[in-house]
């Protein structure tokens, strides 16, 4: 029985299979919150999002500054070994956000 039969009778995933840098460069494609929520999947995938080399956030997913830096500092203590390529921030300004209104 080959591998692939295995696997389907098996009723896994085939993604699981990849190699974590394929799957970074899955995730990676991603805006972070999407590859975060993707750690519930399997225990394998737990951590897997603090690999990436991409961070893309937005402030307004986050309910409060202080959970915002929490994951910031998390992906940050986690990748000190990696490199960081792109750091991609969104935030909204409001409107009684503004000091001169």
């Amino acid at each position: 029985m080959s591998e692939r039969g295995a696997i389907r009778r098996s009723g896994e995933d085939w993604i699981s299979f990849l190699p974590d840098p394929l799957l970074c460069q899955i995730l990676s494609d991603l805006p972070t919150k999407n590859a975060v929520t993707t750690s519930v999947l399997s225990k394998k995938w737990r951590t897997l999002w603090l690999s990436i080399p991409i961070l893309d956030l937005d402030i307004d997913d986050f309910p409060d500054y202080t959970t915002f830096t929490s994951v910031v500092s998390r992906f940050l203590d986690f990748s000190k070994e990696s490199c960081l390529h792109k750091l991609k921030l969104a935030f909204t300004r409001h409107d009684d956000d503004d000091p001169t209104s």
